[in-house]
C-alpha cells in the first residue's frame, strides 16, 4: 500500500492538471472528465463555435516510462478506422508542451455507472434484454472491423434518448483469437484479444441492468443465477456470455438469441 501510493504521488508529480478556462490551442478547458491508466480526458469547448468537445491528453508519465507517445495516435486511427455514429468522430490532433493529444465527439447523454448507481434507474428483464441487443450490434460491428474493445463497462457506454454509444477506446486491440480456450487461461477475461471478451463483458454489463431491479431480502449470500427472477433463455444468454457453458463463436449467435 504504501508503494502504491509513494508510486501514485510520483506520477502526479510529472503530471500538469489543466484548469477550467485553460486554452489548448483554440479549445477552453471545461472539466476534467476521467482519467484512465494512460490518458486524461477533459470537456472542453471551441473558442469559436462554442461547440462541446472532448480532448484526450496523454498522461506525461507514460511518455517518460513507456514512450507512450503511440497511446494517443493509436487511439485516434483506431476511432478513424472503426467510423460509426454511435462512437466518437476524431477531429484534430496536437501537442501540449510534449504530451500528444486528439480531440474527439463529445457524446451527449449518461453514462450507465451514471444511471445505475447514482440516479437508480432500474431496468427490468424486458428493457435490459433490449439495451443489450443494441449493445451487441454495436460490438458486431466493431468485431467486423477486426478489433475488440476489451473495456465495455458501465462507465464507457452512454445512454442517450433510448440510443447507445460507446466511448474510450484506449484499450481497443486488434483480433488475434476467437478461442474462448485462451481466454479461460488469463486472470482478466475482459482483456484477452479475442471477441469472448467482449462478450464475458457485456455478460457482466447485462447483470448490472438486472441488478438494478434487484433487492435482497434474506441478505444471504447466492449466486446471481439462485438471485434473479429471469427466464431461462436470458439464463442461458448470460451462462454462455460468460463462459459457464460454450461460449458464443460470434455476435450474430448472440442476436438471434436476444431476439428468440
Amino acid at each position: 500500500m504504501m508503494l502504491t501510493t509513494i508510486w501514485k504521488g510520483i506520477i502526479n508529480s510529472f503530471e500538469k492538471k489543466f484548469s477550467y478556462g485553460d486554452v489548448i490551442n483554440h479549445y477552453v478547458i471545461v472539466n476534467e472528465l476521467g482519467k484512465g491508466s494512460y490518458g486524461t480526458s477533459y470537456l472542453v469547448r471551441d473558442k469559436k463555435s462554442e461547440q462541446r468537445f472532448v480532448l484526450k491528453r496523454l498522461r506525461p508519465y507514460k511518455r517518460i516510462f513507456n514512450k507512450g507517445q503511440n497511446f494517443i495516435e493509436y487511439e485516434a486511427s483506431v476511432l478513424r478506422n472503426i467510423s460509426h455514429p454511435a462512437f466518437p468522430s476524431v477531429f484534430s490532433q496536437g501537442v501540449d508542451g510534449k504530451s500528444p493529444y486528439f480531440v474527439m465527439e463529445y457524446k451527449e447523454g449518461k453514462t450507465f455507472e451514471t444511471l445505475v448507481f447514482e440516479d437508480k434507474m432500474c431496468f427490468d428483464e424486458n428493457k435490459s434484454t433490449k439495451i443489450v441487443l443494441k449493445l451487441i450490434m454495436l460490438v458486431g460491428f466493431i468485431h467486423e472491423k477486426g478489433y475488440v474493445h476489451r473495456d465495455l463497462r458501465l462507465p464507457n457506454i452512454i445512454w442517450n434518448q433510448g440510443e447507445l454509444s460507446i466511448i474510450d477506446f484506449g484499450l481497443c486491440a486488434r483480433i488475434q483469437s476467437t478461442s474462448h480456450v485462451e481466454v479461460q487461461k488469463q486472470k482478466d477475461y475482459m482483456r484477452e484479444r479475442a471477441i469472448t471478451s467482449d462478450f464475458y463483458a457485456v455478460g457482466h454489463f447485462y447483470l448490472f441492468l438486472l441488478y438494478s431491479s434487484y433487492h435482497d431480502f434474506d441478505h444471504k449470500e447466492k449466486s446471481w443465477e439462485e438471485e434473479l427472477t429471469i427466464s431461462s433463455q436470458t439464463r442461458r444468454v448470460l451462462r454462455k456470455l460468460l463462459g459457464i457453458e460454450e461460449p458464443y463463436k460470434g455476435y450474430k449467435e448472440i442476436i438471434k438469441d436476444l431476439c428468440t
